[in-house]
């Protein structure tokens, strides 16, 4: 299905710490791992109203987001302030901005796929050591990955055709 946070620009699907969300299930599933999030896609739209789609500020590494669409911020899919979630098998793409935007967060980034937005793919900003890992990265009109001030640990990832370019560490 599509949910979209609602029809302010301020809106958002905020995490909360400690809980764990998942996509990808039809209905009749009695346990997670009969979900299929490839075959039961599972938005969360901005609706191109919505300034960030899901905001991930002060939840521990204990908070999950897992097998979702994430589309149609005017600004940021996904954004982080001091939050460290984990992000698995999600599909960040088509928002104004940057796709998953982390200031002062070490995200555990796995399995996504990160393209089509309007600025940078992933961006780090602040300090700590994200990590992104077994992600495809691509078709972003700035940079793949972006950090500034933080020391990612950037592990088997496809990072291609965006065009300021793959890797920006300063």
């Amino acid at each position: 299905g599509v949910y979209d946070p609602g029809s302010d620009d301020q809106a958002t699907f905020e995490l909360i710490d400690d809980v764990e969300i998942y996509g990808g299930f039809i209905g009749n599933e009695t346990t997670r791992d009969q979900r299929n999030f490839v075959q039961n896609k599972t938005f969360l739209s901005g609706d191109d109203v919505c300034s960030v789609v899901v905001t991930a500020d002060n939840v521990s590494s204990s908070t999950i987001l897992d097998g979702f669409i994430i589309q149609a911020g005017t600004s940021d899919g996904i954004y982080c302030y001091n939050g460290d979630p984990v992000i698995a098998n999600c599909v960040v793409m088509e928002n104004g901005d940057i796709g998953i935007r982390c200031r002062y967060s070490e995200p555990a980034i796995s399995a996504c796929v990160v393209k089509d937005n309007d600025d940078d793919g992933v961006e780090f900003y602040g300090s700590g050591s994200p990590v992104i890992e077994r992600s495809k990265i691509y078709d972003n009109t700035g940079y793949g990955i972006y950090a500034q001030s933080s020391s990612p640990v950037i592990t088997n990832n496809w990072i291609h055709h965006n065009d300021e370019g793959g890797i920006y560490l300063y």
